[in-house]
């Protein structure tokens, strides 16, 4: 009787008495899209995450956006597509406990005008302008 009794306190103790394990964390979504000035979505533009998780997705034909599995914290996204501005470089997110929606950026194409000033073939100056 000694014995079995011996066994179910040590099986009890190294059950951890029914716990699973350590404690859980909470997976969270960061999404978002990229719209041209007059509203259409921006495709394949490159989205980077920065903070506790890092990560890089593109945006999908619409122009949506979304990371997945994120943790509490603070995170910064930035976009980016050649021959494209943004209204904002970058956004400051805090993800606490819920999924965030809804962090949109707008894109404006860059324009590129070369000049050859002294009719030599050579470009003298370039200049870049988006419209807004």
């Amino acid at each position: 009787m000694i014995v079995v009794f011996t066994f179910a306190i040590m099986l009890i103790a190294c059950s951890g008495g029914g716990g699973g394990g350590g404690p859980v964390t909470s997976k969270y979504s960061l999404s978002g899209g990229i719209t041209s000035s007059g509203g259409s979505g921006i495709s394949n533009a490159v989205v980077s995450l920065s903070g506790p998780v890092k990560a890089t997705v593109k945006t999908d034909a619409r122009g949506n956006y979304i990371f997945n599995d994120l943790v509490d914290g603070n995170y910064t996204i930035s976009p980016s597509k050649d021959g494209d501005s943004f209204t904002r470089s970058r956004l400051r997110i805090v993800v606490n406990g819920a999924d965030v929606s809804g962090q949109n950026f707008k894109g404006y194409a860059i324009t590129k005008d070369e000049y050859d000033s002294n009719n030599d073939g050579t470009i003298d100056s370039v200049i870049y302008y988006t419209w807004k």
